[in-house]
């Protein structure tokens, strides 16, 4: 399977796919090392998040679909990196983020 491949391509950090995907990490990482297999359901879903066929994330095709745009094109590694732990975050870890944030706005 090319889940590893394909996700360092993008640049995609294990734990923000794994938190997009709604697994942990270390199911994350036994689907990349072949210790588990994701059922077809999670396969589908990762295919999706990394905007590939079922096929090619599996080895069976050689021509993978044009990616398109990721959420952090364009943006700066600051923003990126921002983007990247927001995504991470949990609900109340969220809320406080953006408190924290809010003061610093211009009135």
């Amino acid at each position: 399977m090319r889940i590893k491949e394909i996700r360092k391509a993008r640049n995609i950090q294990q734990k923000v796919l794994a938190n997009e995907l709604g697994i942990r990490q270390n199911t994350l990482s036994q689907y990349e090392t072949g210790v588990r297999e994701p059922d077809l359901e999670m396969l589908c879903k990762i295919a999706n998040k990394l905007d590939v066929s079922v096929g090619y994330l599996l080895g069976q095709e050689e021509e993978q679909k044009e990616p398109t745009p990721a959420a952090g094109d364009g943006l700066s590694p600051l923003d990126q990196r921002l983007n990247e732990l927001l995504a991470a975050a949990d609900g109340k870890t969220k809320q406080a983020m953006i408190a924290f944030l809010e003061q610093f706005q211009k009135p």
